[in-house]
C-alpha cells in the first residue's frame, strides 16, 4: 500500500447510521479528536469501528487537505468511501487477533481493549493494513453475525482528564430519598442460578476448573445441586492474600487454569450492581497485576448506568482502572445464547466470550 497513516474512527451504532444517511462523505468530530484531525493527511485511511463491541465497520479515505471547522470545537473531514458494511456483516476484531499488534502487547486477555477507546487515535501501519485487506475480502464474501441493536446504541459521554476519558453521574432522588437508578430490582434467584450455571458449563467445555460461593452450592439446575457439576471446586487454591482471597469469595463464578485466575463474574443479584462492580475494584486494588478478564452481568437496563459508574473519576486514577479489565454482558443476550449453548457447546471457543460481551468505554464528549 502507498505510504500512508491509519486512524481509528469510533462510531455507535446511531451515529453509523447518520453518517451513512448522510452520503458517507463528511465526518464530524469534536473534543480532543478535533484537536488530532490536524495531523490528519490527505490519503490517510480512517478503520471505522462499533464501540463496544469492537467491530471494524468501514474503511474511509480522506479527501480533505486540512480539517474544516465547523465551531464550537468541531470540525469535519471530507471522506470518500472505500469499504461500508452493516453492524451484522461488520469484522469483530478479535477475529484477527493473530495479526494485530493490540493482542500482543500484554499477557492480560483485555489488554487489548484499550487501544479501541480512543475516537482518530493513530494506529500501527502494520494493523491497519491488515484491516483493510481482511474488510476487502469481507466484503466479497459476507458472513453475517448476529447483532442486538442495544449492544451498539449510543453510549453515555465522558469528559476528558489527564487520565483519559471519565464520567460524573448525576441521580436524583425520590421522595424517600433512594437514588432509583442505582437500586434496581433484584434478579430472581431462579434466573441467578441459571447464569451461574451458564457459566459452569461453558467454564468446564473450555477446560477451566470452575467454583461458585458456597452459598449457591445447593442450589439446583435440573435436578442437580451446582455445587456437584462436573469441574466445580469447593475452594479458591490460589496464592492470595487473604484480602483478596475474601474479595473473590463474594464472586459469583470463577474460571480458574494454569494455576491462575482467569475469569470472573459478577452478577446482579439484589438491584445493587455497584458492589458488584466495588468488588471488582477492591480486588483490582489489592492484585494490579493479575491477568483476570471481569465480566459483570446485570439487567439490559444497567447498561448504561454501569459505563457511567465504571468510568468515575476515582476508578480512572487506579493502576488498572476496571473498564480496562472488565466488559458487561446483559441478561438479555444470555437469556438468547442459552439455546445456541447446548446445540453448539462442543465447537465453542474461549473468544465466545468476547462475542457475547461489550466494553465500557465512554464517548468523549465536548
Amino acid at each position: 500500500m502507498a505510504d500512508r497513516n491509519f486512524w481509528l474512527t469510533l462510531f455507535s451504532g446511531p451515529d453509523w447510521e447518520a453518517f451513512n444517511a448522510a452520503g458517507a462523505r463528511r465526518l464530524e468530530l469534536g473534543g480532543s479528536a478535533a484537536e488530532r484531525a490536524a495531523q490528519v493527511r490527505c490519503g490517510d485511511y480512517l478503520l471505522c469501528c462499533l464501540m463496544g463491541v469492537s467491530r471494524f465497520i468501514g474503511v474511509l479515505r480522506v479527501t480533505s487537505e486540512a480539517p474544516v471547522p465547523k465551531g464550537g470545537g468541531t470540525c469535519w473531514l471530507l471522506v470518500k468511501p472505500l469499504i461500508l458494511l452493516t453492524p451484522e456483516t461488520a469484522l469483530p476484531a478479535y477475529e484477527l487477533r493473530d495479526r494485530l499488534s493490540c493482542f500482543h502487547a500484554s499477557r492480560h486477555p483485555h489488554a487489548w481493549m484499550t487501544r479501541f477507546t480512543t475516537n482518530l487515535a493513530r494506529w500501527v501501519a502494520a494493523d491497519g493494513e491488515h484491516v483493510v485487506s481482511a474488510l476487502l475480502k469481507l466484503r466479497q464474501h459476507a458472513v453475517r453475525r448476529p447483532l442486538a441493536s442495544a449492544r451498539i446504541a449510543d453510549r453515555p459521554g465522558g469528559l476528558s482528564v489527564e487520565s483519559g476519558l471519565v464520567t460524573v453521574p448525576v441521580y436524583h432522588r425520590d421522595e424517600g430519598g433512594h437514588d432509583r437508578r442505582l437500586a434496581g430490582t433484584p434478579v430472581p434467584a431462579g434466573n441467578h442460578a441459571l447464569v451461574q450455571a451458564f457459566f459452569l458449563k461453558l467454564g468446564h467445555k473450555l477446560g477451566f476448573v470452575t467454583w461458585i460461593p458456597e452459598r449457591d452450592r445447593l442450589r439446583e439446575i435440573g435436578g442437580h445441586a451446582l455445587g456437584h457439576w462436573p469441574g466445580v471446586r469447593s475452594r479458591i487454591n490460589l496464592p492470595l492474600e487473604e484480602a483478596a482471597r475474601r474479595t473473590l469469595a463474594q464472586m459469583d463464578v470463577l474460571w480458574i487454569g494454569e494455576g491462575d485466575l482467569r475469569c470472573a463474574f459478577a452478577i446482579e443479584r439484589d438491584g445493587l450492581f455497584l458492589m458488584e462492580l466495588l468488588r471488582i475494584a477492591d480486588f483490582l486494588a489489592l492484585k494490579p497485576e493479575g491477568r483476570t478478564a471481569f465480566y459483570l452481568v446485570a439487567p439490559d437496563s444497567r447498561r448504561d448506568d454501569i459505563i457511567r459508574e465504571i468510568n468515575r473519576p476515582v476508578f480512572a486514577t487506579m493502576k488498572t482502572p476496571p473498564v480496562s479489565v472488565c466488559r458487561f454482558i446483559s441478561l438479555g443476550t444470555l437469556h438468547r445464547e442459552i439455546p445456541r449453548l447446548k446445540r453448539q457447546l462442543q465447537y465453542l471457543t474461549s473468544a465466545y466470550l468476547l462475542e457475547i460481551s461489550e466494553s465500557c468505554e465512554t464517548r468523549e464528549i465536548g
